[in-house]
């Protein structure tokens, strides 16, 4: 049973709607002004909070602000009460902390339908943190009986009772229905054909065509003789149908059909919910080891053609005094802080337009111009690698890097069945690769044949003719900002 503390100064407000909350089965608490509202919140503990703006001495709105920043009332929502519906008056009181609004008189369902939405709210954050909550499916369906007859509402809500239904809402139009159901969820709707305002035929329509209304089961009530408008209904997609009066036998029947069908649905939804998320699990898994370009392919097909590609500037970046580092240094510091950085490159990967291939030991392999679309790999290549030296300098350990880049032809493809790997192969990559061995701490070195196409953007210093493994000698220019001194 929800505890609600009403705080009001209205004698006859405070009758009048407590004793109707009390027949909807709550505890009520009752406080007269924010003084003894604030000191009943922090000793009984309510799960909600009705609060009257215009209270004598502390007004509504200092009263929540003082709640609100207290720690231990903080989290009780706060449902705002006036007789002024100005748009004012609802901001302030936003603003002051309450959780929502709400005009007098009352209209009831319209707040029970917003105390119902507050309690959910605050019952999430519960869940989220593994607190004891009742699952969904042992609280019981959500009922909700629509009809403009109070004693038709009562009768029937009484039958449903009793047949172990507890859960049990009520709209007296259709208008209020919608509301209701906007509001909160809800599992099943008994709903009246004949009403003011919108009839039943009305609100069906208008539940079709609510994305997230559209599929709720919903049962028609209607009198013997109108048929024919029960039929538009069923086609328009009702699920069953109650004549009036109710036979307690049939009634059970198809509400209890038609839960287990809501039930089923849901089921199956969750169920196609969890494919789909091991779906994307495994698809960043495979992004992961493969390239984004590669992995539509490899998807489609279970392999990816090995293609050979013009104009691929190829990157390789590695750590100055790696080795030394691992063997003074515990391998969880080791793994961290290389973590750490691998994590960074890809960020400069995406931001550049660049493809991150493979990582060796503490070498990081990249791309320009292959499966991401890059008008100039070059330029994209040289910015990358002069904002991953500076990346490694900025985050622990403060590693220097060095970067050799090379552009040319490659042939790209996959090896291996149990553990497969998307490599490159050419010359253009064993070129970049030993550029980035020779190149100093600190520095991006590219060959002087890829020099020209960034040669107005930086400032080359030529490294002379240098003796590069199995390729003889090369000039190699470091690429300098034109800033730099």
């Amino acid at each position: 049973m929800p505890r609600v503390l009403y705080v009001e100064d209205n004698d006859d407000n405070v009758f009048m709607l407590s004793r109707r909350l009390q027949r909807r089965g709550f505890e009520v608490l009752i406080a007269s002004d924010g003084e003894s509202g604030i000191d009943m919140a922090r000793r009984d503990r309510p799960e909600l909070i009705l609060m009257d703006l215009g209270l004598p001495g502390i007004d509504g709105w200092e009263t929540t602000r003082r709640l609100k920043a207290d720690e231990s009332t903080a989290s009780i929502p706060v449902i705002a009460l006036t007789a002024h519906a100005m748009e004012a008056d609802r901001e302030s009181a936003l603003i002051a902390g309450c959780d929502d609004f709400d005009t007098k008189p009352v209209d009831l369902d319209r707040l029970l339908a917003k105390m119902q939405a507050c309690l959910d709210r605050s019952l999430a954050p519960a869940a989220a943190a593994g607190e004891a909550e009742t699952p969904e499916d042992e609280q019981g369906p959500v009922l909700l009986v629509v009809d403009d007859s109070e004693d038709n509402r009562y009768t029937l809500i009484r039958r449903l009772r009793r047949q172990g239904h507890e859960h049990i809402l009520e709209a007296e139009n259709g208008r209020r229905a919608l509301d209701v159901l906007r509001a909160r969820p809800v599992d099943l709707v008994l709903l009246d054909m004949m009403m003011p305002e919108m009839n039943g035929y009305e609100v069906l329509s208008a539940m079709r065509e609510d994305m997230e209304l559209r599929e709720l089961p919903v049962i028609m009530i209607s009198a013997l003789d109108d048929l024919d408008n029960v039929v538009r209904c069923l086609e328009l997609g009702a699920e069953d149908y109650l004549p009036k009066p109710f036979d307690p036998t049939v009634l059970n029947a198809r509400v209890t059909a038609s839960l287990e069908k809501r039930r089923l649905r849901k089921e199956q939804a969750a169920y196609v919910a969890l494919v789909e998320r091991e779906r994307e699990r495994a698809d960043r898994l495979l992004s992961a080891m493969v390239p984004t370009g590669a992995v539509a392919e490899l998807k489609a097909h279970d392999t990816v053609v090995p293609r050979r590609y013009d104009d691929v500037a190829v990157l390789f970046c590695d750590i100055v005094g790696f080795t030394s580092f691992c063997d003074r240094t515990p391998p969880e510091q080791v793994v961290s802080g290389l973590d750490a950085q691998v994590v960074e490159f890809e960020r400069l990967m995406t931001l550049h337009g660049m493809e991150k291939i493979k990582t060796i030991g503490d070498a990081f392999m990249a791309t320009a111009g292959m499966h991401v679309v890059c008008e100039h790999p070059m330029e994209a290549a040289v910015a990358c690698g002069l904002d991953m030296v500076n990346v490694a300098r900025s985050i622990e350990p403060h590693w220097e890097v060095r970067v050799g880049i090379h552009l040319g032809p490659v042939v790209a493809g996959i090896t291996g069945k149990q553990r497969f790997q998307f490599d490159l192969w050419g010359d253009t990559v064993n070129v970049a690769a030993r550029i980035c061995d020779r190149a100093a701490p600190g520095s991006v070195v590219v060959s002087a044949s890829s020099w020209p196409l960034v040669r107005t953007l930086y400032r080359g210093r030529s490294m002379g003719q240098v003796e590069l493994k199995g390729k003889g000698a090369l000039e190699l220019v470091e690429c300098l900002p034109l800033s730099s001194d």
